[in-house]
């Protein structure tokens, strides 16, 4: 199940509140989860607490970058698709 929109307001309030370098801590830690996450689930069917921690990661990352960039929902629903991808491979 993707995040849900309590989730998804955790994540953009958290990184409202964050100065660049936090950012770049959040994205390096999103980025190293989703990494990890991907390298797993090319072996094994990701479930539970490593799926919903896997979406919260890439959440985390879309959010990131939208907000650095300005961009709204529709950005932000193709990049998710495309990080799965990316993570997935």
């Amino acid at each position: 199940m993707p995040t849900s929109p309590a989730e998804q307001r955790t994540i953009q309030t958290a990184i409202d509140c964050a100065d660049r370098e936090t950012r770049e801590r959040m994205r390096a830690q999103a980025d190293a989860a989703c990494r990890s996450i991907g390298s797993t689930a090319s072996t094994q069917v990701i479930k539970g607490r490593t799926q919903k921690e896997f979406e919260y990661s890439v959440e985390m990352l879309v959010r990131l970058e939208a907000t650095e960039l300005g961009k709204g929902a529709f950005y932000r629903m193709k990049r998710r698709f495309g990080l799965m991808r990316k993570y997935f491979r």
